[in-house]
């Protein structure tokens, strides 16, 4: 049978529909929300980073909150509710003294039992290393911005120009955060014809008796909501609305420590947290 060259030409692009849709499809893909895309940022170790976090489906937006090696959100953070603790929280502040309070999982659960991001989403993604972070910041350029009305940090490549939005959300430490509910305020306001303009880390609200400045993000304690002018470790990033991003990998002297992303405005790199904290997760793939 002879063809034309349009019958060829369609053909060649049916062929070329069939491609992708196998691609879309494929296994190693897992079962990530719709939408996702794996970007490919032109990294020398081939890793493809997602386009927004585990329990996220856009990326500005935050998804779960996850204690490193817990696979599920919950409504308290503490060690006492860190299902890896060991110890006894003698003086009932929700905090153990002890060094090596938590159970040790491996030098790195990237692929495992505790990967949040391979049990969520299938396939093979994967929580990013330590490696995979530094590999990040030493072949991007970071940018502060906003994408859809939520400040993060975009790094840019500086190998083929491919970027990747990471929202600014803080860690959970306590019972409740306050900017989980300041989408809801927002609506609120505006529902009432108040309008918010942003300012550096706040939105300032103009009303017809008054003004209303919110902060976009603070901590908590125990349940109770600090801003960053609180006087503790993190006092330094007090003018700066921060993200942090675990990483799957254990910090090999302290047990208590995973290691992960953080930023604000002026700074992006790698450090520690507390494990049973709640953070936020950006998965990998190896295509």
């Amino acid at each position: 049978m002879k063809y034309t060259n349009k019958q060829k030409h369609s053909e060649e692009v049916e062929n070329s529909r069939e491609d992708t849709r196998k691609k879309e499809r494929s296994p190693r893909l897992g079962n990530s929300p719709e939408g996702v895309e794996a970007v490919d940022l032109g990294m020398p170790s081939g890793t493809k980073w997602a386009s927004c976090n585990v329990g996220a489906t856009k990326p500005e937006e935050c998804g779960g909150y996850y204690a490193w090696g817990e696979t599920e959100e919950k409504v308290n953070y503490t060690d006492v509710t860190y299902l890896y603790s060991r110890g006894e929280d003698i003086d009932l502040d929700g905090e153990y003294e002890e060094k090596e309070r938590y159970k040790y999982l491996g030098p790195d659960i990237s692929g495992t039992q505790y990967d949040v991001a391979h049990v969520k989403w299938g396939g093979d993604w994967r929580m990013p290393t330590m490696q995979q972070f530094k590999e990040l910041l030493a072949n991007c350029t970071s940018q502060w911005t906003s994408l859809n009305g939520k400040i993060g940090c975009k790094f840019i490549s500086k190998i083929n120009g491919s970027s990747i939005f990471f929202p600014a959300y803080r860690y959970l430490w306590g019972s409740e955060w306050q900017e989980l509910r300041f989408e809801q305020i927002m609506k609120f306001l505006s529902a009432n014809g108040i309008k918010g303009t942003l300012i550096d880390d706040y939105y300032r609200f103009n009303g017809p008796n008054g003004v209303i400045c919110l902060p976009m993000t603070g901590r908590c304690w125990g349940g109770k909501y600090n801003n960053h002018a609180s006087s503790d470790n993190h006092q330094r990033n007090s003018k700066h609305t921060v993200g942090f991003y675990w990483s799957s990998t254990q910090n090999p002297s302290y047990d208590d420590y995973a290691y992960d992303l953080r930023f604000h405005s002026g700074y992006s790199g790698w450090e520690g947290n507390y494990r049973s904290f709640g953070q936020c997760v950006r998965p990998v793939i190896t295509l």
